[in-house]
């Protein structure tokens, strides 16, 4: 489209994070099973840096100390398209957190 520009990653009001979570979810899944884990549990397994409040640490540059998606200036992204590439560990960190729970019951 001649009218349409390009907005880099983690910088515009959606942040696609598909293609970075394939990747590191493969990366921490082959870490897992190197060390004597069955891919089924590698999956399970919590990635590096999560913990009570977050489901992955900071030092990877993708969410805040809450564990929300953030931006390069560190402001949490308002859309976050593709988190499901993340898997599991992400999965049971937003039912914990209860995202998704309609509060008008």
């Amino acid at each position: 489209l001649p009218f349409a520009h390009s907005i880099s990653n983690q910088m515009g009001i959606v942040n696609t994070v598909g293609k970075t979570g394939a990747a590191l979810r493969k990366r921490i899944q082959k870490q897992f099973v190197e060390k004597g884990m069955t891919r089924a549990a590698a999956e399970q397994h919590a990635y590096p840096g999560a913990n009570q409040r977050t489901w992955i640490g900071t030092d990877f540059g993708l969410t805040d100390s809450g564990g929300f998606f953030t931006n390069f200036d560190g402001t949490r992204s308002r859309v976050v398209h593709q988190f499901d590439r993340f898997g599991p560990r992400l999965y049971r960190w937003i039912q914990k957190t209860k995202l998704f729970e309609d509060n008008e019951k």
